[in-house]
């Protein structure tokens, strides 16, 4: 069976690939932002910006 500190090691690399995996999910958001806003200054659509960047229709407006 595994021992308390075993147990307590699993947690705190859980804990750690849950905050890498949100920090790489928020840096790919914070890119496709700049990516939207470049590509809004361009005169895309919000159609277009939104297909290709995965932000949703609101989220590109308001960055207008």
């Amino acid at each position: 069976y595994m021992t308390y500190e075993m147990d307590q090691k699993i947690i705190h690399n859980t804990e750690l690939y849950d905050a890498k995996k949100e920090e790489l999910e928020q840096g790919e958001k914070n890119k496709s932002i700049e990516i939207a806003r470049i590509m809004l200054s361009k005169g895309l659509t919000i159609d277009v910006i939104s297909e290709c960047t995965d932000l949703t229709k609101e989220e590109i407006e308001s960055l207008k």
